[in-house]
């Protein structure tokens, strides 16, 4: 879904192409890097790395603030991230009222930040609008890491359950998704695989029918 906006989005695709780590979150991403020949190692699903960045803060005693998300659910996963790691400082938690991006409160969101000094900001907006909010304004928030969580905290809320593993090791995780959410996630799924897999395809042509170096030595 992130390529396929960026293909059309341009100010998105500049955010992915400047940002300092973009995870492959999604197993076609894997299979297709394979298939062009240069293979990413793995899948790291945000959903999997979240939880153990969250373990290392409340090893390390960073601060960590969940930004974002449906009403109440920021606090629900708050609640629930208390719980499992009691050490861990939750600096603050907040889920303002849905504006489009221009219209967003952004005096309100760094007059909390600035109170709560996080170490890290969770911002789960969705995309593109966490990834464009954090691109026009982490440079005046002062929080050294920030990043987009996209439905983590509706996971880690307990609003949305994970598939099963089987599903994700076999990269069906997204049927899973469609069958808990079929009017928001439908139409998003075939837009996605009417333009992913032709665009793929047209790149790997273009590999393929590309000429190789010459390999000829001359002296």
């Amino acid at each position: 879904d992130f390529l396929v906006q960026a293909r059309r989005d341009m100010e998105l695709q500049r955010i992915l192409l400047e940002a300092d780590l973009v995870l492959c979150d999604g197993t076609p991403l894997l299979w297709a890097s394979r298939w062009l020949a240069n293979p990413l190692p793995e899948r790291a699903a945000g959903s999997d790395v979240v939880p153990l960045l969250i373990h290392a803060a409340a090893e390390k005693g960073h601060r960590i603030f969940l930004l974002g998300a449906g009403p109440k659910v920021a606090a629900e996963a708050a609640d629930r991230l208390q719980q499992q790691h009691p050490t861990l400082v939750i600096a603050g938690h907040y889920s303002p009222p849905f504006h489009d991006l221009l219209d967003m409160d952004f005096a309100e969101i760094a007059r909390r930040l600035k109170a709560a000094r996080p170490d890290i900001l969770f911002v789960s907006f969705g995309c593109p609008k966490q990834e464009k909010w954090i691109a026009m304004h982490y440079h005046l928030l002062g929080v050294p890491v920030l990043i987009g969580v996209g439905a983590t905290l509706d996971f880690i809320a307990g609003r949305i359950k994970r598939a099963p593993a089987f599903m994700q090791r076999t990269g069906t995780e997204c049927i899973y998704r469609l069958a808990q959410e079929p009017r928001r996630l439908a139409r998003r799924y075939a837009n996605d695989l009417l333009h992913f897999a032709p665009a793929i395809t047209r790149q790997w042509w273009t590999l393929r029918a590309s000429p190789r170096p010459s390999t000829t030595a001359k002296f």
